[in-house]
């Protein structure tokens, strides 16, 4: 079993914590190109190989080059955190933001102060803007809103629902040339929470 750290932001890590959250997109790097309608990479990893994939009539072949695992792998998430003077760890996830020190970034974050492990359950390789209003949710964005006017939790439209996934989407990926009208190719890894 393979166990592989990816990063993740405090309200992913806080939708992960509040089990709304069981599905991330990552990039695929490097990106293919399409040839009537098989997907290829000239160069893969940095190996002179070439790669090609029938998306048509194969479209699980992708999976065996996802590089943060198959079904079966872990994931341990690293997320923002500082070492406390009195020991111990603490999350920014968890923090209200009062706090005024310094945070150590997610990328720095060691293995051993892994609090949240997840469990792969299905990897696939598809373009961002393939996204339904059933994957957002499983993204972490919240279904409803409360309505004043009519006093109760009211259903979003799937628009906003995909609207509220890109917005988050381009902070992120956008300014690296991978933004939502780019429409990237990408690995939707669905997870479980390992208790």
């Amino acid at each position: 079993m393979k166990e592989t750290g990816i990063l993740m932001s405090a309200p992913m890590v806080k939708a992960i914590l509040e089990d709304r959250k069981t599905c991330t997109r990552r990039i695929m790097l490097p990106q293919p190109h399409i040839e009537q309608g098989i997907l290829r990479w000239d160069k893969w990893k940095n190996t002179k190989s070439f790669v090609s994939i029938n998306m048509t009539d194969h479209p699980d072949l992708a999976i065996p080059y996802c590089p943060y695992g198959q079904v079966g792998d872990r994931l341990w998430v690293r997320e923002t955190f500082r070492i406390n003077i009195i020991g111990g760890v603490s999350y920014k996830a968890d923090e209200n933001e009062s706090w005024i020190g310094k945070w150590k970034p997610s990328i720095f974050m060691p293995k051993k102060f892994a609090r949240l492990w997840l469990e792969i359950t299905g990897v696939r390789a598809e373009h961002l803007q393939d996204i339904d209003s059933w994957d957002c949710i499983h993204e972490g964005i919240l279904q409803k809103y409360y309505s004043r006017f009519h006093n109760m939790f009211i259903d979003k439209p799937n628009s906003q629902l995909i609207s509220e996934f890109h917005v988050p989407w381009d902070s992120i990926n956008a300014k690296r040339g991978y933004g939502w009208d780019t429409n990237p190719f990408v690995w939707p890894i669905d997870y479980k929470r390992v208790k």
